[in-house]
C-alpha cells in the first residue's frame, strides 16, 4: 500500500489477512491454532513492525518479517516470554529471602543485568520524543541478551541451588521488563506459545 499513490488497503482487510497468515504459520509449526492464541500473534506481529520504526521512517512491512518466529519481529518476543514463563514453571517455586544476586558474575549474566537496567532512562526518552521505536529496540535487545544468557547458563540445572535461585530472580525480573514494554507498546503477550 502506499497513500501518496492512492493504493489505500482497509484496517479490518489488513488485520484479516495478518490473523489468517498466523493460522498458517502456526499450524505450519505445530498443527493446531485456536483463534485467540493466531489473533494475540498477528495483531502483535503487526503492532511491532510499526512500532519499531522510527518516526522519521516510512514503515516498509513485509509479511514474511512480520510473521517470523526469529529476528526482530512480535512472534519472536512474544516466544521469549513464553520461554521464560515455561521456564519459572519448571523450576517450581523457590524461597528468593536469601538470594545471591553476587552469583550472577558471568558475561552473559552482568550483559543481561546492565541491559535490565536500562528500562527507565528508555522509556523517558521514548516518552518525552514520543518515539515508541525506542521501546521496540529495546524490547528486542533485552530478550537477544537474555536468549544468549539462556542458551549458555543452566537455570534449572545450575551448579548450586544458589546459583539457581540467583538465575532464576533475574528471570524473572527480564519477565517483568518483557511484560512492562509490551504493555507501553500495547501488544499483548502468551504463556504458552
Amino acid at each position: 500500500m502506499a497513500t501518496r499513490n492512492g493504493t489505500v488497503v482497509l484496517l479490518e482487510d489488513f488485520m484479516e489477512e495478518a490473523l489468517t497468515k498466523a493460522k498458517l504459520e502456526i499450524e505450519k509449526r505445530r498443527g493446531t491454532c485456536d483463534e485467540h492464541t493466531a489473533e494475540i500473534i498477528a495483531y502483535g506481529a503487526v503492532k511491532y513492525s510499526i512500532l519499531k520504526t522510527s518516526n522519521d521512517k516510512n514503515v516498509t512491512f513485509i509479511w514474511d518479517d512480520a510473521l517470523s518466529f526469529d529476528g526482530d519481529s512480535g512472534p519472536y518476543l512474544q516466544y521469549s516470554i513464553a520461554r521464560i514463563f515455561s521456564l519459572e514453571k519448571n523450576c517450581g517455586e523457590l524461597d528468593f529471602s536469601d538470594v545471591d544476586l553476587g552469583l550472577l558474575d558471568s558475561f552473559e549474566e552482568v550483559d543481561l543485568v546492565i541491559e535490565l537496567s536500562k528500562m527507565y532512562d528508555i522509556v523517558y526518552v521514548a516518552t518525552e520524543t514520543l518515539s515508541p521505536h525506542h521501546i521496540a529496540k529495546y524490547l528486542l535487545n533485552v530478550t537477544q541478551k537474555f536468549s544468549k544468557f539462556y542458551q549458555t547458563k543452566s537455570v534449572i540445572h545450575a551448579e548450586t541451588e544458589k546459583h539457581k535461585k540467583a538465575r532464576l530472580y533475574m528471570v524473572k525480573a527480564v519477565k517483568q521488563v518483557i511484560m512492562n514494554c509490551f504493555r507501553i507498546l500495547g501488544i499483548e503477550y502468551l504463556e504458552v506459545m
